[in-house]
């Protein structure tokens, strides 16, 4: 059967070229060929994904990639990223506050209760940012579910990747953890509840443990429609499984049009930062929304003193040098949040709709070409 069904011909050009009889999802350019990518859709041709590309979201319309950006994410993904058959997400960078103009201060949580008040948003939720690295996992409940929907590379039941795609170990010791999130997956009921054989998490890695933040997808389902607190209990279930290997998030819900809400969360934010805490992001509790101006931004990271000390060096409080930094431009990396934003929830959307590899990598590609892009990294 097997032979039976390689040996048949992709699609039929009949009429001279003005009739073609193939499969809805073959795009007219493959139409006459009869290449391995013409064969099998999930392929991802170099046309794809090099050259000036127009990417089309459903959150953010239409984002442009450069050329020369689009070639970079080619090169780190063919030399470094892990199988791309794990790889269905990028997670988007976050900007930080807009620059306080409070004395003694470069950044503080006046300006995100502002920003998002601006757009509407009443309700949000202060989390806690780790000094971690941000992960991404693929969890798949059996050998059975990695086989049907990724084909398990290499026999594996998952992957954990970094923002750039890059596996963060080797293949033993990912195995490892991703047993164990699969076990915790299992002891919180999570496969049976959302009726699904894998798990997208998304959440950060720490020394000496692991931090889930959310769910962005599983088995024909995607979650940017559940709000902040849906996500946190989620990871918070995953932490109560395995408290050894995983940790918890603190937050507070803040109302940004209440004068004692926003007090109390600074004064939380001042606690925080005091005791070595690198500060926290702020995001709408609806998880999802879109303002006056469209789409608005997932989170706004707000770090306290000491650590913008450790980045911009020991004097960065310094009249002459906070007047400097305040000066600093966030346009592009505000740009780049959203961009990135967009294009990882339209990644997402594709694979929940089990469309073809090469539609997500589509997606996946140009978030990390936005990384090309000249952003000031101390942002």
């Amino acid at each position: 059967m097997q032979e039976f069904l390689d040996s048949l011909v992709s699609h039929h050009v009949l009429d001279g070229g003005r009739l073609v009889v193939a499969h809805a999802g073959l795009p007219e350019r493959f139409h006459g060929r009869a290449s391995g990518r013409v064969r099998d859709p999930d392929l991802l041709d170099v046309d794809d994904v090099l050259g000036r590309r127009v990417v089309e979201t459903a959150e953010h319309g239409r984002v442009s990639v450069r050329e020369e950006n689009a070639a970079a994410a080619l090169e780190v993904v063919s030399r470094f990223a892990v199988d791309p058959r794990w790889l269905l997400h990028l997670p988007a960078t976050t900007a930080p506050v807009a620059t306080s103009a409070r004395e003694g201060y470069l950044e503080h949580p006046d300006e995100a209760f502002a920003a998002y008040r601006a757009d509407g948003v009443q309700e949000v939720v202060r989390q806690e940012k780790h000094m971690g690295s941000r992960a991404v996992a693929l969890v798949c409940r059996d050998a059975a579910a990695a086989r049907a929907r990724f084909g398990a590379p290499g026999g594996a039941t998952g992957a954990v990747w970094t923002r750039t795609g890059r596996s963060f170990f080797g293949p033993a010791l990912t195995e490892q953890l991703v047993g164990e999130l699969r076990t915790a997956c299992e002891r919180t009921g999570l496969f049976d509840e959302l009726g699904t054989g894998w798990l997208l998490l998304d959440g950060e890695l720490l020394p000496w443990n692991a931090k889930a933040e959310a769910l962005l997808a599983a088995q024909g389902a995607t979650f940017e429609e559940r709000p902040h607190a849906w996500h946190l209990d989620v990871a918070d279930r995953l932490v109560a499984a395995d408290p050894a290997r995983s940790a918890g998030t603190r937050r507070i819900d803040v109302d940004t049009t209440d004068e004692a809400s926003t007090a109390a969360a600074t004064t939380w934010w001042e606690e925080l930062t005091a005791a070595g805490g690198e500060g926290v992001v702020v995001k709408p509790a609806a998880n999802r929304v879109r303002g006056p101006r469209g789409l608005v931004p997932p989170g706004l990271k707000v770090r306290g003193r000491e650590y913008l000390r450790l980045t911009y060096g020991p004097d960065h409080l310094r009249p002459e040098d906070l007047q400097r930094l305040r000066q600093r431009s966030l346009g592009r990396k505000r740009s780049a949040e959203l961009r990135e934003h967009a294009l990882g929830l339209e990644g997402l959307a594709r694979a929940a709709r089990a469309e073809p590899l090469w539609r997500v990598h589509e997606c996946v590609l140009a978030v990390l070409a936005m990384e090309s892009e000249p952003v000031d990294p101390r942002l």
